[in-house]
């Protein structure tokens, strides 16, 4: 049997692809910066970046988890993510999607944005994310209205959430 897990203490880790430990230690402290809010661009808020795993339970020893995914979740909106970016960005890996990890990955998400005491929350895909357009509408998200981001052809759909 296979369980959803969250890990908040450890970031995602930086993309693979021979990523030099300076980067990594560079992303990370980014990571925690970004966490405490601390070190910040002006009017850049808060956010945290969290992976989601599957631990397999299978088996009698410990086994590195599995990672499924990721959500980025911002404590804050600058124009640029109330227009095209939102308070919450996830990813789930092509052989785990259509599994519902997408919905809990959001639904965790928006605990997370509700003990930091926001209860009014965007979150957008692109026009052409059909299956993210169904995870959000499922999970009593409004469609608020569609935008082109400047210098892109796609669509950006926009989605309120109530907490």
């Amino acid at each position: 049997m296979r369980s959803r897990s969250w890990v908040q203490a450890h970031p995602h880790p930086p993309p693979a692809g021979g990523v030099g430990a300076g980067v990594e230690t560079g992303f990370l402290n980014s990571c925690r910066q970004q966490h405490e809010g601390t070190d910040l661009p002006a009017g850049w808020p808060p956010a945290d970046f969290l992976r989601a795993e599957i631990h397999n339970q299978d088996t009698r020893e410990p086994a590195e988890p599995t990672i499924i995914g990721r959500t980025s979740i911002r404590y804050g909106l600058t124009e640029n993510l109330l227009n095209y970016g939102g308070h919450i960005g996830y990813a789930v890996a092509p052989e785990f999607r259509r599994q519902g990890n997408a919905t809990e990955i959001l639904h965790q998400s928006l605990i997370l944005l509700t003990d930091r005491g926001i209860h009014r929350v965007l979150i957008n895909c692109d026009d052409d994310n059909v299956g993210s357009a169904a995870v959000i509408e499922a999970s009593r998200g409004i469609l608020e209205d569609l935008r082109f981001k400047p210098g892109d052809s796609l669509r950006t759909r926009r989605y309120w959430l109530t907490n």
